[in-house]
């Protein structure tokens, strides 16, 4: 893959990541955890985001279900992106995602890139992180490497804070829903020295797990449509 596909990735793992996949522990008073969802990755859920000022780009996701990655269970949040004058060029994501849920935890270890007919494994080392067990106020950073699984792949170092702004409502074309609102921080280092800097904002629907707005100066994606097991959004 080239480079640019690289750093697309970096951007498109940090805004995909939501709630998790496995049996939480009871949820700390007011903290982001509330957002942590048990049932989001079962095979067979969906939820695509549109863009508000243009309505062709869309991010589609949807969760084929649990593999082994290296011998390890995963589960697969796979992402593709639809209506850019780019879209012969943009490849197709599958997110591996392990879960702490004691600490309210995702770790993604590695992602599949599908461009072509090609496919390339992007390792994240240490496995990027995302946290739920946050209080209003509090942040959580990491910084951690991406590239590709090959002696001659050249590495994007990624430094990104993750801070929970608090409980906000949010109303968008799926429904009106009690969010986690976080803000993330990316800096992005490749190999030959040149970096690229950028903020985006997120919220994450309470009791779902899914992405319910995100944006990234003035790209801003809604939620349009999302089936979650037996829920359907916008309610049929």
């Amino acid at each position: 893959m080239k480079p640019k596909h690289i750093a697309l990735a970096s951007l498109s793992l940090l805004l995909a990541a939501c709630g998790g996949a496995d049996q939480p522990a009871k949820i700390p008073q007011n903290s982001a955890a509330v957002c942590y969802n048990a049932d989001l990755y079962q095979a067979g859920n969906r939820y695509t985001l549109r863009s508000v000022t243009d309505e062709k780009l869309a991010f589609n996701f949807t969760m084929p279900g649990s593999t082994d990655f290296e011998g390890k269970a995963v589960s697969q949040l796979h992402q593709t992106i639809t209506g850019t004058e780019m879209d012969d060029d943009m490849p197709a994501n599958t997110f591996y995602y392990q879960f702490d849920s004691a600490n309210y935890q995702i770790r993604q270890p590695a992602m599949l890139m599908a461009l072509g007919g090609k496919e390339s494994v992007v390792y994240s080392k240490p496995a990027q992180e995302q946290q739920f067990n946050l209080q209003p106020g509090q942040s959580h950073e990491q910084t951690f490497t991406m590239s590709e699984a090959n002696p001659d792949a050249k590495e994007t170092t990624v430094k990104f804070k993750r801070s929970f702004v608090g409980m906000e409502q949010q109303s968008v074309t799926a429904g009106k829903f009690d969010s986690c609102h976080f803000k993330i921080e990316v800096d992005t280092t490749e190999a030959d020295g040149s970096t690229d800097k950028y903020v985006g904002h997120q919220w994450i629907a309470k009791g779902l797990g899914v992405i319910v707005k995100q944006q990234r100066g003035d790209q801003v994606m809604q939620l349009v449509d999302a089936k979650i097991g037996d829920q359907h959004f916008p309610a049929k």
